[in-house]
């Protein structure tokens, strides 16, 4: 068999869009991972350690290369899918941008082995900054196997640009998931290296497309999931939808592949947007699969360096497509709501940051109002469309919003709060979620027990069996997914979780608008808010929470000076 890796001539590299491939672990992991799946692997397994700063190894049971083809795949623009210019346009496989391997081998330390089934020996290849430092010939299986080691150890500037262990860790799943979900046939397993211990983490077996998803995302979403499949002339869209009244805010998941590329397109998602209108709440916005089939001639999918993004030549046969499959495939279903109206539930001596300095007295909170351990400052208040509090305080109108001010007031208890009471359930909750988030919630556990939660793992399930006393059971489920969306949406470190937990169980429990409140609550409310919150101006997302209206204001507005 000849060598099939050539070195590109200039009049086609400079019609490739250049940039850094490399920029963190997981833009490393999804360029190996897609070489791999290029060179037709049937099992891929996924080695790091330290989420990948130190090491990532990639082995897999593919073609492999020939000696000659092995040296030259570190050279830049060197490729094995492109001969002429045509060709760029025309591109089916993942990694055509040749030159993936020298940009990761400019800046890291890398060690190849690979060997061709018709060979009898394989080489290793040992290269540092873009040198070949040595290599031998070595008996191996066939297949590739590639081991990535110290990233940036010769740009310890932009070493320093790496986030927590925990956020990188989380990129490299996203790149992960995407290439499992874009390729169920191949059989996917990652493993992490910590303390001197290999711990296999998911271990993804070759299946079906739905089961793929299911297996990736959890079992609960199963008997939810729509399929779809259209096909039109030259183009084939397959895939599921998840029912639009399925209420899961954590799930929020949307992936658009075009031959099994996972990529970019505002022009695709807004005519899924517009095929879902009528289907779904902006709480609750459509999760979907879609896969596009099409001649790669019609896309140009070498626009950006993460070839993520896309754009099609053919808009309007596409959108006809995707609009009218999803009209058909959602017609059946509707958007149900309905949940349960919560309680407010008043404790005669309930003082949420009443300790929160102990041994001193609490700071005084609102600057106009002088402290106080009673309500005599507050007059009659009133509510008015369900939603506010009018009420005066110190000669002050004053509207406030009721469920701002009581996410409001929990926030900034449970944020300070370090031992919550605790209710046991007669009936443990089991909760289904993806094994990803499973694991996220194992590592929060210890601030899940400071806030009053008793939780346990079961099969692939989370089993609740208490809660904070002023959780209701329906809550629990809201209280999990407000947290998952949001960890999973902001990116935040370790250190942010308290924050993020006290936001969330906050966001759940608060008393919501359109909820009829006596006098006595109102009143509750306006004292908590004003006497005890350190910042009672604004939620914790930044909404205002009252605003005022002095004599003065009210006088201009009747003319009277």
């Amino acid at each position: 068999m000849s060598d099939k890796i050539r070195i590109l001539p200039n009049h086609i590299t400079n019609q490739i869009s250049d940039g850094e491939v490399v920029q963190r672990p997981a833009s490393i992991v999804k360029e190996l991972l897609e070489n791999s799946i290029d060179a037709e692997a049937k099992s891929i397994q996924l080695i790091l350690q330290d989420a990948g700063k130190s090491l990532i190894k990639v082995i897999d049971d593919g073609k492999g290369m020939s000696i000659k083809d092995a040296r030259k795949s570190f050279l830049r623009y060197a490729t094995s899918k492109i001969k002429t210019t045509d060709d760029l346009f025309r591109i089916r496989t993942m990694g055509f941008r040749g030159q993936a391997l020298a940009s990761i081998a400019s800046v890291c330390q890398v060690e190849m082995q690979t060997r061709r089934k018709e060979d009898e020996i394989g080489i290793s290849l040992f290269i540092e900054g873009n040198k070949l430092k040595g290599e031998e010939f070595v008996q191996i299986s066939k297949g590739t196997t590639i081991t990535i080691k110290n990233i940036f150890y010769n740009l310890p500037a932009r070493k320093k640009q790496f986030n927590s262990n925990q956020v990188e860790l989380r990129k490299i799943m996203d790149e992960f998931n995407r290439l499992t979900l874009a390729h169920p046939n191949i059989r996917f397993i990652l493993f992490h290296k910590r303390n001197n211990k290999l711990k296999k983490y998911f271990d993804f077996p070759p299946a079906s497309l739905r089961n793929r998803i299911v297996e990736v995302l959890g079992k609960k979403i199963n008997k939810e999931m729509i399929s779809v499949d259209e096909q039109v002339n030259s183009i084939n869209l397959k895939g599921y939808f998840i029912n639009p009244s399925y209420s899961n805010k954590s799930l929020r998941k949307q992936f658009i592949f075009v031959n099994n590329r996972y990529i970019k397109s505002s022009f695709l998602s807004k005519t899924v947007f517009k095929a879902f209108k009528g289907f779904f709440t902006y709480v609750n916005p459509p999760s979907y699969f879609l896969f596009f089939f099409l001649d790669p001639k019609f896309i140009d999918l070498n626009i950006h360096p993460t070839k993520n993004e896309i754009s099609f030549k053919n808009e309007a046969s596409i959108y006809i497509i995707l609009y009218n499959s999803i009209k058909r495939a959602l017609a059946p279903f509707a958007i149900k709501t309905s949940s349960p109206s919560p309680n407010l539930v008043i404790y005669a001596n309930y003082s949420p940051l009443f300790n929160l300095n102990e041994g001193g007295s609490t700071k005084k909170l609102y600057e106009q109002i002088q402290q106080s351990k009673s309500t005599n400052n507050i007059d009659l208040c009133f509510q008015l469309y369900k939603k506010y509090i009018i009420s005066t305080l110190h000669s002050e109108l004053i509207i406030v919003d009721q469920h701002r001010a009581h996410k409001r007031i929990f926030y900034e208890y449970f944020l300070h709060n370090k031992n919550s009471t605790s209710q046991q359930l007669q009936f443990p909750i089991s909760l289904f979620f993806s094994r990803i988030k499973l694991n996220l919630i194992k590592t929060i556990k210890k601030y899940l027990v400071a806030m009053g939660f008793s939780i346990s793992f079961y099969e692939g399930r989370l089993i609740v069996n208490a809660t904070p006393v002023e959780m209701n059971l329906h809550q629990v489920n809201d209280f999990f997914n407000t947290f998952l969306v949001k960890i999973t949406e902001d990116r935040v470190d370790i250190s942010s979780y308290q924050e993020i937990l006290a936001y969330s169980i906050a966001s759940s429990i608060a008393i919501k608008h359109g909820l009829l409140l006596t006098v006595k609550e109102m009143n509750h409310i306006i004292y908590e808010l004003f006497y005890f919150c350190i910042e009672p101006n604004y939620t914790p997302s930044g909404e205002k929470v009252f605003i005022t209206l002095n004599s003065n204001l009210i006088n201009t507005q009747f003319h009277d000076f």
